[in-house]
């Protein structure tokens, strides 16, 4: 019963940290975010919490603010037309404190399955507007007897497509500052 009742208590103290943290916007993790990215997007950049060292004190740009997601320790940093720009990590419990972010590019090669997982393809999804921009073939998740390696071999040609399609088109595709 108190293992119960402390694990209760770790997790409204990481509930609490997300909704301390979006419900400001003067500062973000030290880890991910280097002050010539914030920089880069508009940022104000301040000092290092000395406190705990976790937090670098920083004025948003306009319109830009933090929003929940349905996982208490991870946050959206949105920007003024509310599109996703990073992910925030904040664990708040007592025991084991830690923060940290990273940005999102705009054009990514993502993955999507169908039929209860059984299929799976990649994509170059636009993370502004949702748009696929290029599609792989659907191809089975995992091959029959003595097929293993020739469906592992598939996907990874099909993931080095989707990547070489995506930088043909988008060269600076992996700088979270560009194409927005």
């Amino acid at each position: 019963m108190l293992g119960l009742a402390m694990a209760m208590g770790i997790e409204a103290q990481e509930a609490g940290g997300q909704r301390e943290l979006v419900g400001q916007s003067e500062r973000l993790p030290v880890r991910g975010f280097t002050p010539e990215t914030l920089t880069r997007f508009g940022f104000k950049v301040g000092a290092i919490d000395e406190s705990d060292g976790l937090w670098r004190v920083v004025e948003f740009p306009a319109g830009w603010r933090l929003s929940p997601t349905d996982h208490p320790m991870w946050s959206r940093l949105l920007d003024a037309q509310g599109r996703s720009r990073a992910r925030v990590f904040y664990k708040a419990a007592f025991y084991d404190r830690d923060a940290f972010g990273f940005w999102e590019p705009r054009y990514v090669v993502d993955h999507e399955f169908r039929g209860e997982r059984k299929e799976e393809r990649y994509v170059v999804k636009d993370t502004a507007s949702g748009a696929l921009l290029m599609e792989s073939a659907w191809m089975p998740r995992e091959g029959a007897q003595g097929a293993q390696e020739e469906v592992h071999e598939a996907k990874e040609r099909a993931h080095a497509s989707a990547v070489a399609w995506l930088l043909e088109k988008y060269p600076l595709a992996e700088d979270p500052t560009a194409y927005w």
